[in-house]
């Protein structure tokens, strides 16, 4: 394999301190479990969104998400605890 001098590109929506996954089930599509983890796969968050339809194929979404992990990251940090249910992700979609 050949070394090239290209540089991956990074989408704007992956954070540097963990991933989000989301848990939906084709039967009910409006309710949605969303779990935050930081780079060490520890839970951070996770929120339950019950008659929203989330689009995660939609950048816009996918940067609310990354706001929310950043910031759920940083709680967990500062006081060692999950977060749940505090409606981070829910008022952030409110405010299209």
């Amino acid at each position: 394999m050949e070394n090239t001098d290209k540089e991956i590109s990074v989408p704007k929506w992956v954070s540097d301190n963990g991933y989000w996954v989301v848990e939906s089930n084709i039967h009910t599509p409006k309710t949605n479990t969303i779990y935050f983890y930081n780079n060490e796969n520890v839970m951070v968050y996770k929120e339950k969104l019950v008659g929203v339809t989330l689009k995660t194929k939609k950048t816009a979404v996918k940067m609310k998400l990354k706001k929310v992990l950043d910031q759920s990251v940083t709680a967990y940090n500062k006081r060692q605890i999950a977060g749940e249910n505090e409606m981070l992700v829910i008022n952030l979609l409110r405010k299209q």
